[in-house]
């Protein structure tokens, strides 16, 4: 899995076999000084596609599991999930969820 952040984005990228283990349940994990982050499928509720929440250099994330299995059935594709989120402080983010349709291999 791939973090990137720049001014008002995140972006998330996995390989195929990081969207299966996400599907099947499991949490992925990166560790990048200095901050970790932590990814997850979850039934969200209304329409939302993320949830997020961070303390310190923690940051953690809920991915719709309905959005990723929508994912799933249009692959191979360039499109991925996005949402813009409007923080607490009024600032609009927008997150991405990518799949890297190249990669098969991955570390859990």
């Amino acid at each position: 899995m791939t973090l990137r952040f720049s001014e008002g984005d995140i972006r998330f990228r996995v390989m195929t076999s990081e969207l299966d283990a996400l599907i099947a349940g499991k949490t992925l994990t990166l560790i990048s000084f200095p901050i970790t982050a932590e990814i997850r499928a979850k039934e969200l509720s209304g329409s939302k596609k993320f949830s997020l929440r961070a303390e310190g250099a923690q940051l953690w994330v809920e991915i719709s599991k309905k959005e990723l299995e929508l994912l799933t059935s249009k692959l191979p594709s360039r499109e991925g999930i996005d949402e813009v989120i409007i923080l607490n402080s009024g600032t609009e983010l927008s997150v991405s969820f990518e799949v890297d349709i190249k990669s098969k291999q991955g570390n859990l």
